[in-house]
Order: C-alpha cells, then sequence, then structure tokens
C-alpha cells in the first residue's frame, strides 16, 4: 500500500492518476508557480510562531525583520520539505511571496493566536486511521495543516470549542468553492482523529491572501457533523484503495480538461490515437495543458533574451502601440469647445469601457469593493457571446 497526502489525491482529482505516478517517481514538474505561495506560507508561519512567543501580535517592524530573513533562507538554500532540501528560490518568488505574506499580516483584520495555536503542523495515520508519528514507515495518509487554533464559541445555536483549521491560499480565485476540496475534508478527518475528544466541533476555512477574505463554515459534532467527517473519511479511504489497485503497470492517464494546470504536462507521455471527436477534443486539451506550462516556463526562461532558433526566436517581442497621454482628455476637451462642441455630444462621443467604469468605481469607492462591484454592474449590462477553446467546469 502506497502513502497519500491531500496532495495526491488532489493530482489525481484535478488532474489524472497518472500524475500521481509522476508526483510518486519524483519526476520533473514545473512548479515555479506556486513559489510565491510557498513562500508566502512560510512568512506567515514563522509570523504566527512569533505570536506564539511573544504572547503579542507582533509590530510591523518585528514581521518585516522576520520575513526579510525567510526571504534571505529561500534564496540562498531553498527550503526544506519533509527532510529534504529543495532548490534555492529565485529572487523575485522569494521576495513576491515576502510581500504578499505581510500585506497580509499588517491587515486591521489579520488576527495571531497567543496561545492555543499551530503553525505547520503535522499529522499522519496508519491503515486504521491510527495516529501515529509523522515520520513512522507505517504512514498510509499524512498532511501538514497550515494552522490550527483552539477557540470557545459562544453563539445562539451551539457553544463548545472549536478547532478553527485555516489553510492559506495564494491564488486570485480562491473562494468558496475551496471549502469543498478533498484537501479540506481531509484536514477536518485529521483534526477530528487527533483531538475531537477535547473539542465540540471543527471550523473549515481558507483564507485568499490576495484579497484579504476568508469562507468557512463551522462543523458541529452534535449536529451530524461526526456522520460527515466519517463518510469523508470512508470517501478518502476508498479513494487510496482505488489509486492502489491501479498500480499494475502504471496509473492509466485520463487526457482531458485536467491536462490544463497539470504540473507534469511537459514531461506527460499520455498517447491518444483515436481520431473519433472526443478523443480530438482529448488531445486539444492535452497540447493546451503542455501550452500553458511551456509558456510559463519559456516566460521566465526569456525575460533578459530570446531563444534564437533556426527560422524563428521564442521569446518577448518588442512592439510598438499608441496609448493616450496623461492630459488627453483635457486637450479633447478644448478642441471640443474649440470646434464649437457641447458637453452633451462630447460625452456621446467618448465610447466606455469595463476598465473606464471600474477606474471609476475605484475613485468613488476607495474603501468598498462591494460598492465598486455594484456600482459597475448598475453602468453596464450583460451581454452573451460565444469563445472556442478548452474551459474548465465552473464550480
Amino acid at each position: 500500500m502506497g502513502c497519500y497526502r491531500p496532495t495526491t489525491l488532489k493530482l489525481a482529482s484535478a488532474h489524472c492518476p497518472r500524475a500521481v505516478d509522476f508526483y510518486e517517481q519524483n519526476a520533473p514538474a514545473f512548479r515555479d508557480h506556486f513559489a510565491v505561495g510557498i513562500a508566502a506560507h512560510d512568512v506567515l508561519a514563522k509570523i504566527g510562531e512569533m505570536a506564539l512567543f511573544l504572547g503579542r501580535a507582533p509590530l510591523p517592524e518585528e514581521m518585516q525583520r522576520e520575513a526579510a530573513g525567510i526571504a534571505r533562507g529561500l534564496m540562498e538554500q531553498g527550503r526544506v520539505f519533509e527532510g529534504n532540501r529543495e532548490s534555492p528560490m529565485s529572487a523575485e518568488d522569494a521576495f513576491a511571496g515576502r510581500d504578499l505574506a505581510l500585506a497580509y499580516a499588517i491587515r486591521p483584520d489579520a488576527t495571531w493566536a497567543t496561545k492555543g495555536a499551530w503553525y505547520e503542523r503535522g499529522f499522519a495515520f496508519d491503515a486504521d486511521w491510527n495516529s501515529i508519528p509523522f515520520a513512522s514507515k507505517n504512514r498510509r495518509f499524512r498532511l501538514i495543516l497550515d494552522k490550527i487554533e483552539i477557540v470557545t464559541e459562544e453563539g445562539e445555536d451551539y457553544a463548545g470549542r472549536l478547532a478553527v483549521v485555516t489553510d492559506y491560499k495564494s491564488a486570485w480565485p480562491t473562494d468558496e468553492s475551496e471549502l469543498s476540496t478533498y484537501q479540506m475534508r481531509a484536514q477536518a478527518v485529521a483534526v477530528y482523529l487527533a483531538m475531537a475528544e477535547d473539542l465540540d466541533g471543527i471550523r473549515l476555512q481558507v483564507t485568499n491572501l490576495r484579497t484579504g477574505k476568508t469562507f468557512g463554515f463551522d462543523l458541529w459534532f452534535e449536529s451530524g457533523a461526526r456522520e460527515q467527517i466519517e463518510a469523508w473519511k470512508s470517501e478518502i479511504t476508498d479513494y487510496m484503495a482505488a489509486l492502489d489497485k491501479m498500480t499494475d503497470g502504471r496509473r492509466p492517464a485520463r487526457p482531458g480538461i485536467g491536462c490544463l494546470g497539470c504540473p507534469y504536462a511537459l514531461g506527460c507521455d499520455a498517447d491518444i490515437i483515436a481520431s473519433d471527436r472526443t478523443a480530438l477534443g482529448m488531445r486539444l486539451a492535452k497540447l493546451e495543458g503542455e501550452r500553458e506550462q511551456l509558456v510559463k516556463a519559456l516566460k521566465s526562461a526569456t525575460a533578459e533574451h530570446a531563444i534564437q532558433l533556426a527560422d524563428c526566436e521564442v521569446g518577448y517581442e518588442v512592439k510598438l502601440s499608441r496609448t493616450p497621454k496623461d492630459d488627453a482628455l483635457t486637450a479633447i476637451k478644448a478642441t471640443w469647445f474649440a470646434a464649437g462642441g457641447d458637453w452633451a455630444g462630447l460625452l456621446r462621443s467618448l465610447k466606455p469601457t469595463m476598465a473606464m467604469l471600474s477606474t471609476v468605481a475605484k475613485k468613488l469607492y476607495p474603501e468598498s469593493k462591494d460598492d465598486q462591484t455594484a456600482i459597475v454592474e448598475e453602468w453596464s449590462t450583460v451581454k452573451h457571446g460565444k469563445e472556442f477553446g478548452v474551459y474548465r467546469p465552473r464550480p
């Protein structure tokens, strides 16, 4: 039996079982786009540990000092993950992750636990879901949680001790749909099995570091949460067993929409031979997945110089284009009125764009994104159209 973690289950479900093979073989993967998130997680873990040590929220200058040290370590030596030293991180990624973490950490609504909390805490379980040491050879499932905090909740409907499990996400699109992933379900299972005796419930939440928004929901044991978590545990057990049984040779590939974003797309050897419409669609999806990763890799590789080929170059091409001057509207107004025009005619001549509406909304409501969104929706309308391509299903 293999040892799994949320990462491998996510690879299998979001991409395909063959991706798990690549992961287990430590195959080359394009993971550069995860580096910023890795750096941000390391900085936030350090800040959280500081708060526990100091017994208070760290000051901004203290956060900045520790974050600078984390960034230097990632650039000089790389991260140590589960006992393995990774390659040094680029300065751009280390600094971007540092800045992302600090931007969130110093927000007025960011809270730092001073007791009853853990950062980057690992859990491991054997085949019977008994808790075992994280480094045990009998591990069947393991995971590391970004943050766990024990709080006492006094609500109208439920009250008691809650384990608040927070998962930090660095991706812009992160929203409440992230709460339904196997990763979050596995976190609930782990905390329940290891800590439930002293708890009345678990709160699962994800925090979007880009927007500062947190999405979550509560699982109170007296309200059916035990049964729900046991069902998730059963699903994970069955999923691991299914992945085990696929290892007769190699796990099967599932070319298609999962190829988009797959970190192993560049080295994937999945073969699609049939030429019916479904197979053709699978081929296009696989090619788009490879293209997506190639573009990410080559953008970094050609940042300074293009790659010279026999009959072309791959990289950035300098192009000339025109853009309005800063005082263009003032000049337009002066010219318009000099020609005898009026305000009504001028406004009719200016065709608004969505970018223009967004800019005006930000000026009107600089402190409220909700008000910005509302006014832009009031000023705009929805039009239906279609564009050919490979698309992920909407959550």
